[in-house]
């Protein structure tokens, strides 16, 4: 009897194992996630605590991010570092679905890929169907301080999509020399399927790439670009899509009498364009914004709209003379052409802090939300949020009480009536801060010393908070 109680047990343990390993190696999805400081409840009303983001690829160091919310899920597309290797590379895509983090799926191998994937959604169905959209920097040689911006390598713009399970065949839709394009978050056409962003491109004119903004759109694999929209201008454009004809695309860039002359541009200005007949052809440039100071810079336009369909245009504005946009301005709008008086955010903590980026979602309720990544007089990164109610801002709140946190990202969920943020935190262990007070982007990466590559990334993690109103 002993013997087969013990036969009986030693049966089921195994069956057990057997079923354990067969979950183990099916399930794609992870189920432990980590609370960032070891907080079980936040301190900041609204927000839930912020979880890291199970992205266990190895030893490549996640960078750079976008995210999209669709019927079934919140979607985060990133590319990553690698010991030795001087540049970003790849595209990767995780999944936030029913709560729970699904394993990290690599869609593309790329050579140099700088914060350039944007991932969209569509909504016109009940399963979603997922767009992505990057540009690679190829070379024959590999990428080292001196050759990493050559003029002797190819851009090139590519695009995929998810439908029914299966994602399609990457399509190359641009290339050419002499530029690093710029994407803007893509948007869907109103009414159609079609997909459209813009990218800031050197254009090939007499073996010579004049920096210029164009239009792309498209569906499946027929696609078309529209431009120059604006020749010698038009980095960090920002699109909307306003009805089935109109588009609306800010952009930073100076006087137009100026560009006549030059090529370059100064980065004084905050510019508008509008198009009605589907990017085909664009009226006159509307200028919004130009500083007068010689050593003055503008940057991060965004342009948005909210449930009454007033325009908010905000971007990153130099206050001081010394070429580094520290605060964020706010004007809106009814018809794109009259803007109310530029006002500063009360988004800053101290008088000497610096907004270093930020980024902006409208509500099912109509409210505007901001997260931005400040720069404290205290020498710490916080990341802060205020919610514009229609009339006036809300007291900025720091998020978390923590430091060393970067790069925030959010999105409304309407259906679920929730804000989704993304962001970076450094290991609390990790003391070093270099390069915190770099304005991001690839302004060092050209010395071995400065360069913002793999042991810079290394210790930090990405991580995902929800705020509901």
């Amino acid at each position: 009897m002993m013997i087969f109680i013990a036969n009986y047990f030693n049966l089921v343990l195994i069956i057990y194992t057997i079923w354990l390993s067969a979950i183990t190696e099916t399930d794609e999805s992870y189920i432990k996630t980590e609370l960032l400081n070891g907080k079980k409840y936040s301190d900041n009303i609204g927000w839930s605590i912020p979880e890291q983001i199970p992205i266990e690829i190895g030893e490549r160091a996640p960078h750079g991010a976008d995210i999209a919310i669709g019927n079934k899920g919140l979607y985060m597309t990133f590319q990553v570092y690698a010991p030795g290797v001087y540049q970003p590379h790849d595209v990767w895509l995780i999944t936030f679905k029913d709560g729970t983090w699904q394993a990290p799926i690599l869609i593309r191998e790329t050579s140099f890929t700088a914060d350039g994937s944007k991932v969209a959604v569509s909504d016109r169905s009940q399963d979603d169907i997922i767009h992505l959209v990057w540009w690679d920097k190829r070379s024959d040689q590999p990428y080292s301080s001196e050759n990493l911006f050559s003029e002797d390598t190819i851009s090139e713009i590519w695009y995929t999509y998810k439908n029914n399970g299966e994602w399609s065949e990457p399509l190359k839709l641009f290339e050419g020399n002499h530029f690093n394009p710029k994407l803007t978050k893509p948007v869907f056409g109103e009414n159609s399927d079609s997909l459209y962003f813009t990218y800031y491109a050197g254009e090939e004119i007499e073996n010579d790439g004049i920096p210029s903004l164009f239009l792309a759109s498209g569906k499946g694999e027929v696609w078309q670009t529209t431009g120059p929209i604006v020749k010698g201008g038009g980095a960090e454009g920002s699109l909307i899509q306003l009805n089935a004809d109109s588009i609306i695309v800010a952009f930073r860039a100076p006087g137009f009498d100026w560009i006549k002359n030059n090529y370059d541009s100064d980065w004084r200005g905050i510019s508008l364009k509008i198009s009605k007949d589907h990017g085909n052809s664009w009226a006159d440039p509307f200028l919004i914004y130009r500083n007068e100071w010689e050593q003055s810079v503008t940057a991060n336009p965004r342009i948005i709209t909210d449930q009454s369909g007033l325009f908010h245009l905000f971007w990153r504005q130099d206050t001081t003379g010394d070429n580094q946009p520290d605060r964020v301005v706010h004007t809106r709008s009814k018809d794109g052409l009259n803007w109310s008086e530029i006002e500063l955010l009360e988004i800053h903590p101290t008088p000497n802090s610096s907004v270093l980026k930020y980024d902006i979602a409208v509500s099912s309720e109509g409210n505007i939300h901001i997260v931005s990544e400040t720069w404290t007089e205290e020498d710490r990164v916080a990341l802060m949020h205020s919610i514009w109610n229609g009339m006036h801002w809300s007291t900025n709140e720091v998020l978390f009480d923590g430091n060393r946190m970067r790069n925030p990202i959010i999105e409304y969920d309407k259906a679920e009536n929730q804000l989704h943020l993304v962001f970076q935190a450094q290991d609390p262990t990790d003391q070093d801060q270099n390069g915190l007070k770099e304005w991001m982007d690839f302004e060092t990466i050209h010395s071995e010393r400065d360069r913002f590559g793999y042991d810079r990334l290394s210790g930090w993690s990405w991580y995902h908070a929800v705020f509901v109103e």
